[in-house]
This record gives structure tokens, sequence and C-alpha cells, in this order.
């Protein structure tokens, strides 16, 4: 689970950083550590019904969201929990096991996305290098070197 100081860490990177592309790249990285914590919660196995209270579930954050319940709310929604009457008429988040499987599918789909782009681009170099379009390591192009053959 995310600390406290973990999610104040992220949220002054945030305010921190020097252009927009930095403070949404850094933005992004909160939101995720967020929304990592809030699957973690409801996939703790001492409550298979997989329902908390909004109380609980802010008090887990440590009174990060004590000043933006809707903040946390939007959180919420995102990760897939719904808004369910509890006992006694309270109002409980509920998140189905589809939601949290969801969540880490996405999170698993981004790690084999960049492993394709990375071992695609090792190939295409490798590529170039066997057929001799880059002498790898050699400073004149071969075009250069045709042009001399005189």
């Amino acid at each position: 689970m995310i600390s406290v100081g973990d999610l104040i860490k992220l949220y002054d990177a945030v305010q921190s950083a020097t252009n927009a592309e930095e403070q949404r790249r850094r933005a992004s990285e909160l939101d995720d550590a967020i929304e990592r914590g809030i699957v973690e919660l409801f996939d703790d196995p001492k409550y298979p019904r997989r329902r908390r209270s909004f109380g609980v579930i802010r008090k887990t954050f440590g009174g990060y969201f004590d000043a933006k319940p809707d903040q946390l709310r939007g959180h919420l929604i995102r990760v897939g929990a719904k808004w369910v009457k509890g006992d006694k008429e309270d109002a409980l988040w509920h998140m189905p096991k589809e939601a949290s499987n969801d969540q880490k599918q996405k999170s698993r789909n981004f790690v084999g996305l960049a492993f394709v782009v990375l071992a695609a681009i090792l190939i295409i170099l490798g590529t170039i290098g066997l057929f001799g379009l880059y002498p790898f390591g050699d400073s004149t192009p071969d075009i250069e070197r045709w042009l001399r053959r005189d």
C-alpha cells in the first residue's frame, strides 16, 4: 500500500515540474500510485466482500484526501469501484473482482507493449547493421566509399 509520505513526495514532484509535459507525466504517476493503492485496499483477503466505506478508504490514504473528497471519488470510479447501499443505510464502495483484474491487466499490457517496442527497435537496428545500410562502428558511410572508387 502506498504511504502518505510517498503520496506527498509524488504531489510535490508534480508541483515542482519545470514544464507542462513533465507536470503531466508526474501527475500521471501520482494518479497511478493512488489507483494501485485503491486496488490493493479492495484486494485485501480479510474483506472478501470487497466493500469499504468512504471514510475507511479516505483514512487509508492518511488524510491526503480530507480536503478533496471528490478527487478520491473520481479515482474510485476510474478503477471500477461502484457505490452501493450498505447495512443500516450506510453508503459503501464495492469493487467487482473483474474491475481490479482489469486494472492489473492494464499495467501488464503497458509493460508488454514497452517490451514489444524495444524488441522492434533492436530488430530494426540489427537489420540495418546486418545488411550494411549503416555500418556500425565505421565512421565512413558506404555511399562515400562507393563514390571514391573511381
